[in-house]
């Protein structure tokens, strides 16, 4: 609340200023301030939750323990441990606070908070050598940056900071995933400002290419037990895979397919556990037509050359043995007039890419130029030199992509 209260309340002036800073006392509602206000609250709980002053277990109702006959010592712990459970809540609110400075000291806070927790844990473990990690406590921090109302770029340009660490890259992978269909389950239309946010976490996660041989944690540990999914590299590419999936399975808007597209290739196929899995997301992404087809098209190939994508079912088959490049060209593509052309642009099993890529990008360009009313937009794929006969430059001013 005071570090609400600094940033939102009329500054009060000290007696004499010059005795205030001649003490050291900086002004409420200064950065100084707030940011002591920060350290305080995470000192009180830090202290707290090292000396075992916090109820540790399921936390009962907080009515139902006062007015009961336990001892002093457990009303006290689950009555702390309540006043822990509002500031974090308070804490998590302040995430969507107008000032960035607010928002940021309530993040560094939570994520201490989040630290402290994870080595002193509040819930008592099943077994020997269990992994516990404050889930719920991270949830919620992710949640708040995902906000579907405010634009969350510079806060989850802070966070990227934490995604270092092994630990934490794991549970956000997770807790976005919940996130994301959390927020599609409770809502018809999910704003574009959900989804702007959830693709800048989900582009911000960056898997290592090999297993590494130290694992780096956020929240210590003595020595890390091989049993642990988060220390194994597999596991990151499972949670990074159903993070990715979960997210593509839905209607985005235009923009957001262009940007998944062109950073497709380098920074989400290498680090899924089965990259062939994308093929839903690209159909779908070429059934959107202009730019898009050609972007989500060149994607199918890279699948085909570097992931050894083989599909018989719901594609058109051009004659040719399974597992060729035929094989994989979507059915809009070769139902044209130049299916002759396709047929020997795919005649060789290690065809390139750009022969077929510029036949599909002619008939994008006939089929939009035949429709009545084109709507423009920005042309982001430039047409391959001889295409249509003309210069690149020349077919860019005369052709558009709707």
């Amino acid at each position: 609340a005071a570090l609400e209260r600094g940033a939102t309340a009329p500054r009060r002036e000290p007696r004499s200023r010059k005795v205030a800073v001649r003490r050291g006392v900086p002004a409420e509602g200064s950065e100084r301030g707030r940011r002591r206000q920060s350290a305080r609250a995470a000192a009180l709980f830090g202290a707290l939750l090292e000396r075992g002053e916090l109820f540790v277990g399921q936390l009962p109702p907080e009515e139902v323990v006062l007015a009961g006959s336990q001892g002093a010592t457990r009303k006290y712990k689950v009555w702390m441990r309540h006043r822990y459970h509002s500031c974090c809540n308070r804490l998590a609110e302040l995430l969507a606070h107008p000032s960035f400075q607010v928002k940021e000291l309530a993040l560094e806070t939570l994520m201490k908070f989040v630290q402290l927790e994870g080595t002193h844990p509040l819930e008592k473990p099943k077994w020997e050598d269990n992994y516990l990690f404050p889930r719920e406590l991270f949830k919620s921090v992710v949640r708040g940056l995902l906000s579907p109302e405010d634009d969350g770029s510079l806060l989850l340009s802070r966070f990227r900071e934490y995604l270092e660490h092994d630990d934490i890259r794991y549970h956000a992978m997770q807790a976005a995933t919940d996130t994301v269909a959390r927020v599609t389950d409770q809502h018809l239309e999910v704003s574009p400002t959900f989804w702007n946010n959830a693709f800048s976490l989900l582009a911000a996660v960056s898997l290592p290419p090999r297993e590494p041989d130290v694992c780096s944690f956020y929240v210590k540990r003595a020595e890390p037990s091989d049993k642990w999914k988060v220390v194994h590299l597999k596991e990151h590419r499972k949670a990074f895979q159903a993070m990715w999936l979960g997210f593509l399975k839905h209607k985005l808007p235009l923009g957001l397919y262009k940007k998944v597209l062109v950073i497709l290739h380098d920074s989400i196929l290498p680090h899924l556990a089965q990259p062939t899995l994308m093929i839903d997301f690209l159909t779908s992404a070429y059934d959107v037509g202009g730019a898009v087809s050609l972007l989500a098209l060149n994607g199918l190939f890279i699948l085909i050359h570097e992931h050894n994508l083989l599909l018989t079912c719901g594609w058109a088959h051009a004659g040719t043995g399974g597992g060729q490049a035929a094989d994989l060209v979507p059915v809009p593509v070769l139902c044209v007039q130049s299916r002759q052309r396709h047929h020997q642009a795919l005649s060789v099993p290690e065809v390139s890419i750009a022969p077929l890529l510029e036949l599909t990008a002619y008939e994008i360009f006939e089929r939009d130029l035949k429709k009545k009313r084109p709507e423009p937009v920005p042309l982001e794929f430039l047409p391959p030199q001889g295409l249509l006969g003309r210069h690149d430059s020349l077919c860019s001013q005369l052709f558009t992509l709707s």
